[in-house]
């Protein structure tokens, strides 16, 4: 346990005295930040409802899955396994083969413990541990916020995708990209870069805001220009034609009174959250 904290303690200080080579090596999957890698869970007690919601993008998710006869998905980071514990409940996993794959032991020893149904693997999102092609679905939800940059986890994901790469987006920002890293990364990249990156790189792509309420959430940030409200953004890149562009196109129906679509694609926006109000909490 000493020498874990040790460990643990000399990439702390690494990151901070040399940030662009712990950067450049968290980037090729040599190093992964202490934050998550040191993640202790207990998930079905004191820690069970870590980074629970009950945001919708967790059911159009599923929704989604679901309109496919027969697949392999990955799903990267999976933290409190919310999504996971939704397709069991809805009875899911009979036609779903799902791994989850995550850099921190203890979430990976719950993950088995608790869904011994499913299958686990250890692994970093910039450099992950499969073929070309394996995976139907590759899906992440807020990963490559908390990453040096998001070129490589999204290429990454879309090597090893055979069909769609599924990204769940909680900040973005309509200026400069804003890498911010004090105890981890924690960035708001600018989202037209982001759109032409994954415009250039598939074969097809869509994404668009789902609401949480019925109407756009409230910013925490005071700058408008940084956004972070309840309201997600997804983002899904397809690499071929076929039966996951139907499937996402059905899997929309139920939802559209609360889906912005390509909000970003207008000028002015078609999404505003409302503005901070007086005394809000600012997230990290």
């Amino acid at each position: 346990m000493l020498l874990k904290k040790l460990y643990f303690k000399s990439i702390h200080i690494f990151a901070r005295n040399f940030p662009g080579a712990f950067a450049a090596l968290v980037r090729r999957g040599i190093l992964n930040e202490p934050r998550w890698v040191n993640l202790q869970l207990r998930m079905d007690g004191d820690d069970s409802n870590y980074l629970k919601d009950d945001h919708r993008n967790r059911e159009w998710y599923c929704d989604f899955l679901e309109a496919h006869q027969s697949i392999k998905v990955l799903e990267i980071g999976a933290g409190g396994m919310h999504d996971v514990r939704l397709l069991k409940e809805r009875g899911s996993f009979e036609r779903i083969d799902y791994t989850i794959m995550d850099v921190s032991n203890q979430v990976l020893a719950e993950g088995k413990r608790i869904f011994p149904e499913l299958k686990f693997k250890k692994g970093s999102i910039n450099n992950i541990p499969f073929p070309d092609n394996y995976f139907d679905i590759v899906y992440c939800r807020h990963v490559i916020e908390h990453q040096p940059e998001f070129q490589t986890p999204v290429r990454e994901m879309l090597r090893v995708s055979r069909g769609v790469t599924l990204i769940n987006l909680f900040r973005w920002t309509l200026n400069d990209t804003w890498i911010n890293r004090v105890k981890k990364f924690s960035n708001s990249y600018n989202i037209q870069d982001l759109l032409a990156f994954m415009r250039a790189e598939t074969a097809w792509f869509e994404y668009f805001i789902l609401l949480k309420g019925d109407k756009p959430g409230v910013n925490v940030y005071d700058d408008p220009a940084i956004i972070r409200a309840d309201d997600h953004m997804l983002l899904v890149l397809g690499k071929k034609e076929g039966e996951s562009h139907k499937a996402f196109a059905s899997s929309l129906e139920k939802y559209r009174r609360h889906v912005i679509d390509k909000p970003y694609d207008n000028d002015p926006p078609t999404y505003n959250p409302q503005p901070k109000q007086h005394g809000a909490y600012e997230a990290e």
